[in-house]
């Protein structure tokens, strides 16, 4: 019986460390989301700042916001910037930046990541989408050049 009880410690102690040893507070998964709130899908002329910012929020499991949390942002395709590269969210779990869109016609995408625990985030990274059109009166000036062009040849 004793042999029985020592093996099962030893067991129930086995399985409470870590392999590479404990782990400190902040290494453990925060188990949080990352969730679009606003700010995917717009379109703006080529060059310019989207209207609206682009938002995320990061949540613990509850849904309760999560403040304090560093949110990272890169630029996808399409060329372009955004207004920071990290952003700590708000008392509402809240990161937002302004996204100026790539000089070329097209697609542009950027993505929101959270830090190094980026496996262990639901929903990071987030990817969100913007369309740069070209600017009506410069395409009817192009066609009016390339129409006065065909008429001297």
């Amino acid at each position: 019986m004793r042999q029985k009880v020592f093996l099962g410690i030893g067991l129930l102690t086995l399985a409470c460390f870590e392999p590479d040893g404990p782990r400190a507070p902040s290494d453990r998964p925060s188990r949080l989301q990352l969730r679009p709130v606003s700010g995917n899908a717009q379109s703006v002329t080529v060059g310019q700042v989207l209207p609206n910012p682009i938002v995320v929020r990061s949540a613990d499991r509850g849904g309760d916001p999560a403040s304090g949390v560093a949110v990272n942002w890169v630029i996808l395709e399409g060329g372009g910037s955004l207004s920071e590269s990290s952003v700590t969210t708000d008392g509402l779990g809240n990161a937002s930046v302004m996204w100026t869109v790539g000089s070329m016609q097209g697609i542009n995408r950027a993505a929101a990541s959270v830090g190094k625990v980026v496996d262990e985030i639901n929903g990071s990274p987030l990817a969100f989408t913007a369309t740069a059109l070209v600017e009506i009166a410069r395409a009817v000036e192009s066609l009016d050049v390339i129409s006065d062009m065909e008429e001297k040849c």
